[in-house]
């Protein structure tokens, strides 16, 4: 008899549920287990949110007025020329501008140093010596001197020198040399060759050996060209790039000769340098000796140049400000303040930009004086500044250099719009105003608890207990703290973030699975971001902040989370032993009045402490100890402690937290905060230093997920 169709449509549904039931029942938990476990991380939501979806910035940047009193501050900029230089008609307009904007002084570059918009050495004013940039042909630099001259600005040229890859390509003969040194067992990578000694060496692309006498000439014709093209609206030359760039440059026979002759040896060999260095040998005081030598000689020859042209004419050079403490100490450059006095120098300028060597405004001010001490009256010292900082970074620089009469200038990458220029004279105007830096009411101390896989990037050696073994300790010390916390985390374990959340501390954002941002494209770092926000919507627990798993933050990140509207971003870092870095809003790479506040952690934190440089817990926690107080000393807003989950559960590290925490409070500048509490005393506090009208989203949950 054959079945009906409804029949055997009921046989087989039932076959079918009886099929999936053995399916999971074999293999669902193992799927369970992949799905806790697994890290998505080339998750691409299919929908991605636009960004007019989201509720925007919380932080609004003020912006300094345009028309702020002049003080009695000669300003003096260093002039990039790619993104400065105008079209010849608007050369006056331009200089004009510029001194209305309160500018007395350019430092005008004449030669491309890094190979960004141009190639390094390209010129930019017509000359048959070297390529000229594209579209500066026409002489606009010399129309824009001439036009800055007429607006009543001084104008002097930048020239750099020994950093120079278009005669480099030109001249390979020219290329400086180095020594082959091991790292961590591992031979660097480079452009090797083998020298005569049998030992490793690698050219330095771009740079080029300053004993060369065709590399000292062709720089010095450079120099007496860019004079003689702009002679009647010159009043000065800097020279930069004036030195070595590594330890061990330059190991041409040529260097290597000169070397053997000082140290009193028949022969140097390259591969000899290390070893005097770990021995500080006699071999080393001449390899040091005799590189500043070189870099003399070079100014000696800039110097010689223009007197042929232009004996009146000021020279200065643009110098690293390392040698200013103690030139044995900073063998990479050759430039030894005393000697380059001697070779006619009038003007030493120390580069100043103390931020981008992890340093300090105070080490900045002992570096001039020492350069002061080294020069002996015989140069004017000077420095040149960053001019894109904050205005509250500015006043804190101005002020550490509080003492220091001398001149300073300030460089800038980017175009010198009026923008820029108003928040320097906010900067000098308030700091008139007010004095001093005014300090923080409080250090904000905050507990940061990455809450994240292990090491090996594993969930299955994390636990609940973890957390709540930290929280605890928290409601113990009455304290409150802020979770960093990976959305898969938050997925695996939600019932202990919700603890922590009714307990009162703050949860923010450690991106989906830790994945390292700034190696994956845009689009996916973006969808990182919107996947890992959803995941704590869903719970239902506000988020004001991210921190980007190892500080791999980026431009395309930072303005997502701006246009999501959190108020904090706590992906950098720094160490108050050797550095300064106060808390304060950056700025979205396509809206500088859209902001968000930057929060760095200390370093070290129990990852770098215990598993790199294999301190004890009680040593972690003194050097936790010590780091607070230099932090409280040099009047820092802002103190975060980084820990993890996984690691406070190694024995002994918890008892390292509580230890620090008992310490901090017997410290009474200190206060323990969220991070959302910090970042909105830090928001606080900037507009009672800086003077400026500052605005951020106040809400107890200003964050909010438009889908």
């Amino acid at each position: 008899m054959t079945p009906s169709s409804s029949a055997v449509d009921s046989g087989l549904r039932v076959k079918a549920v009886l099929c999936l039931m053995l399916f999971f029942a074999v293999l669902g938990p193992g799927l369970w287990h992949l799905w806790k476990y697994t890290p998505w991380s080339s998750f691409v939501p299919p929908a991605p949110l636009l960004a007019t979806d989201l509720p925007g910035a919380a932080v609004e940047i003020p912006q300094a007025p345009l028309e702020t009193s002049q003080i009695a501050i000669p300003r003096t900029i260093v002039l990039r020329a790619a993104p400065n230089c105008p079209d010849p008609a608007d050369a006056a307009a331009t200089a004009q501008r510029l001194a209305r904007d309160g500018v007395r002084r350019v430092l005008l570059q004449f030669k491309q140093d890094e190979t960004d918009e141009f190639e390094g050495g390209s010129l930019f004013f017509p000359s048959p010596l070297a390529p000229v940039a594209a579209g500066f042909e026409d002489g606009r630099l010399l129309r824009f001197a001439e036009a800055m001259a007429a607006a009543g600005i001084e104008v002097c040229a930048w020239v750099p020198l020994l950093h120079d890859p278009a005669a480099a390509r030109l001249h390979p003969e020219w290329q400086a040399q180095n020594v082959a040194v091991e790292e961590e067992g591992h031979a660097l990578t480079g452009w090797w060759s083998r020298s005569k000694s049998g030992r490793m060496s690698k050219t330095q692309p771009g740079w080029l050996c300053p004993r060369h006498p065709d590399v000292r000439r062709y720089e010095a014709t450079i120099v007496r060209a860019a004079v003689e093209s702009c002679r009647p609206f010159l009043r000065g030359v800097y020279v930069d790039f004036i030195r070595f760039d590594d330890d061990f440059s330059c190991v041409c026979p040529r260097c290597l000769g000169a070397t053997a002759k000082l140290a009193g040896k028949k022969s140097v060999k390259a591969g000899d340098l290390p070893a005097a260095l770990a021995n500080r040998s006699s071999l080393w005081k001449a390899w040091t000796a005799g590189r500043g030598d070189a870099i003399r000689e070079v100014a000696d020859t800039m110097r010689n140049a223009i007197e042929e042209v232009a004996p009146d004419l000021w020279l200065g050079a643009c110098v690293l400000p390392f040698s200013a403490n103690d030139y044995r100490l900073n063998t990479q450059s050759g430039q030894d303040l005393t000697k380059l006095c001697l070779a006619g120098v009038d003007e030493i300028m120390l580069m100043g930009y103390w931020d981008d060597w992890a340093l300090s405004p105070g080490w900045l001010a002992e570096s001039l004086r020492n350069a002061e001490r080294q020069t002996h009256g015989e140069a004017r010292v000077s420095c040149v500044l960053d001019g894109d900082m904050s205005v509250q970074r500015t006043m804190a620089t101005l002020d550490a250099l509080r003492d220091w009469k001398g001149e300073r200038a300030f460089f800038h990458y980017g175009a010198w719009r009026s923008e820029v220029l108003a928040g320097l004279r906010q900067a000098e105007a308030r700091l008139a105003e007010i004095g001093r830096m005014p300090s923080p009411a409080s250090t904000a101390l905050v507990v940061r608890i990455d809450t994240e896989p292990d090491s090996n990037g594993s969930y299955e050696k994390v636990n609940p207990e973890m957390i709540r073994s930290l929280l605890r300790l928290f409601a113990e010390e009455d304290i409150p703290a802020t979770f960093v916390t990976c959305g898969r985390l938050a997925e695996i374990e939600p019932e202990v973030i919700l603890e922590a959340h009714r307990a009162g501390h703050e949860i923010a954002v450690h991106a989906y699975d830790h994945e390292q941002l700034d190696e994956r494209p845009d689009a996916e770092q973006i969808a990182i971001v919107d996947r890992s926000l959803a995941v704590f919507r869903r719970l239902g627990v506000p988020i004001s902040g991210f921190a980007a798993p190892r500080n791999s933050i980026t431009p395309a990140v930072r303005d997502r989370l701006i246009a999501h509207g959190l108020l904090w971003d706590g992906s950098e870092a720094y160490d108050p032993q050797i550095s300064w870095l106060n808390a304060e809003a950056a700025a979205s790479s396509t809206n500088d009045r859209a902001g968000i506040v930057v929060l760095p952690f200390i370093v070290p934190n129990d990852w770098d402490a215990r598993h790199l440089q294999h301190l004890s817990a009680p040593e972690m926690a003194a050097a936790w100890e010590t780091r607070l107080v230099k932090t409280i000393d040099t009047r820092t807003n802002l103190f975060v402690l980084g820990i993890h989950q996984w690691i406070v559960a190694e024995p002994g590290n918890l008892d390292a937290v509580r230890r620090f925490i008992r310490f901090a409070k017997t410290r009474r500048e200190c206060r323990f905060v969220t991070a959302r509490e910090a970042a909105r005393q830090v928001l606080a506090e900037g507009a009672r230093a800086d003077g400026l009208a500052w605005r951020w989203n106040d809400a107890p949950e200003p964050f909010h997920l438009a889908r």
